[in-house]
């Protein structure tokens, strides 16, 4: 039995630390929960993390939770993957404060402008500052084009249901930015999501985005659907046949849009998947195509080393 077990959902955010995992090459055990089932809200599972959240990942007799811990416990333990910057070097510091502001500022911050409410709350009351000062930050990638760390030209822009979402956003507001897109199971038209959707979760959305045609002009706005056009970068899709949340559907009419303006655009549909990829075959196939995709668009530098090793 592996030393390293982690606690894992499909979907959820729990993919980011299933990822870092297979970036490390030590063996490991996933330990499946199924949240829509309350699995993560059993006895057993609470005693590992008491907030029932995933991932949580055990070492030994070790337990971390939140996917950037665990992302930098593992960097650390595992120094030989290569994937840290030793303590004392001064570049810590800065690769530190990226690998929080994610989970800590950007993600809290979508999240709270995706639900908006009916008075804004004073900046001092949120962690993450406000939407339009994280927004300010995020443009530091125009900063890290200038450091050195990163080729400014093959920045990427990936993620999942909303994180999907989000990915178009990117590559439809902010076209120069990204080399190339992998939205995962997005929704990229909000007219149709709600028309689409389970009838729950379109409950939910009308109550945060409003009445289709009284806030026709948010919904247009919101919709990546709408500035196809403007996409300059190369995108793979990846949906399910039998998502709830986001159908299938909406991966379709996006693809559909961007053929027909030649551009470039692959699209995977998993028939017999929902609101993520739960298969062991269909995880492993799909992000071979996103390692096979990234290859092919954002090849990698001439650096002496084999990405294929």
């Amino acid at each position: 039995m592996a030393k390293l077990t982690l606690y894992h959902a499909a979907p959820s955010r729990s993919s980011i630390a299933r990822w870092m995992l297979e970036e490390v090459g030590e063996a490991y055990d996933i330990h499946l929960l199924s949240l829509s089932k309350g699995e993560n809200r059993a006895p057993g599972y609470l005693a590992i993390n008491p907030m029932g959240k995933v991932p949580a990942l055990r070492h030994g007799d070790v337990v971390i939770t939140e996917a950037a811990a665990i992302c930098t416990y593992l960097a650390d333990a595992f120094p030989k993957a290569g994937l840290s910057i030793p303590i004392g070097d001064p570049r810590r510091g800065i690769f530190l404060k990226w690998l929080f502001f994610g989970p800590s500022c950007i993600e809290p911050a979508m999240m709270d402008r995706a639900s908006p409410r009916k008075e804004e709350p004073r900046p001092g009351m949120l962690g993450y500052g406000t939407f339009d000062t994280v927004m300010d930050v995020v443009a530091a990638a125009e900063w890290l084009k200038k450091t050195g760390y990163l080729d400014p030209q093959k920045i990427i822009a990936m993620g999942g249901s909303y994180g999907g979402y989000l990915t178009m956003m990117a590559v439809t507001k902010a076209p120069d930015l990204w080399a190339a897109g992998v939205p995962i199971v997005p929704f990229v038209n909000w007219f149709t999501e709600v028309e689409n959707e389970d009838p729950g979760l379109r409950e939910y959305d009308l109550a945060t985005m409003g009445d289709p045609m009284k806030d026709k002009q948010r919904y247009m706005d919101r919709s990546p659907i709408n500035f196809v056009d403007k996409i300059k970068a190369p995108l793979l899709i990846l949906a399910g046949g039998n998502d709830p949340r986001c159908p299938s559907t909406e991966a379709e009419q996006v693809a559909s849009a961007i053929k027909k303006r030649n551009g470039v655009v692959e699209l995977k549909v998993y028939e017999n998947e929902g609101h993520g990829f739960a298969k062991l075959e269909n995880q492993i196939d799909a992000y071979t195509r996103v390692a096979e995709f990234l290859k092919k668009n954002v090849p990698p530098a001439k650096c002496g080393c084999n990405i294929n090793d």
